[in-house]
């Protein structure tokens, strides 16, 4: 969510950009109040004609900034608003944050930028943490390290598989432009 922004503030910032399937991504963050926060008040805010990705793209203005947060955040029914948000949202979420970071990430040269899957942290941890080493500092490889870390990530099972055909097709509806972006499957 603040990619764009980092990336203005650390121009030569190297970034590590570690990605999960968005049907599992939605389905953690729905035990999370804030995402569902968060998601419920874009969701809402859109009833308005007001698109609330775009403060992600183009930085806000003080005057908007103090508006919000005096105006608006205090009168925001915060529960309503995480009630009213199912994994769809969220997976549609995702999809876009993915996205707009790929959008935010397209310039960047290879030596710049990682991206890594979380399942390969957890299916293949010793490799992929050895490319994320050498992508930060090959200096800074360590078998012995490297051999300790690989064996905290463990293999987890995809949840979405479980859900209801009707729940999970609205999910992976909702998550495939980014699944596509990022080379996923749609079958899961």
């Amino acid at each position: 969510m603040v990619a764009a922004k980092l990336l203005h503030l650390f121009p030569e910032a190297r970034v590590i950009h570690v990605y999960r399937d968005g049907r599992d991504t939605a389905m953690s963050m729905a035990h999370h109040h804030n995402f569902r926060v968060l998601v419920g008040a874009m969701k809402a805010s859109r009833r308005f004609g007001i698109d609330g990705f775009r403060p992600l793209h183009q930085p806000r203005g003080r005057m908007l900034d103090v508006w919000l947060q005096r105006l608006i955040f205090p009168r925001l029914n915060v529960r309503r608003l995480a009630g009213d948000v199912t994994l769809a949202d969220l997976g549609e979420f995702w999809s876009r944050m993915i996205l707009l970071g790929q959008q935010v990430f397209a310039d960047l040269p290879p030596d710049r930028l990682l991206s890594l899957k979380f399942e390969d942290v957890q299916q293949s941890p010793h490799e992929t943490l050895r490319r994320m080493i050498r992508f930060i500092d090959p200096s800074l490889e360590d078998a012995g390290w490297l051999d300790a870390v690989a064996r905290i990530p463990k293999p987890a099972r995809s949840k979405f598989t479980t859900l209801p055909p009707d729940t999970r097709a609205a999910l992976t509806a909702a998550c495939a432009p980014g699944l596509a972006a990022l080379g996923y499957s749609l079958e899961g």
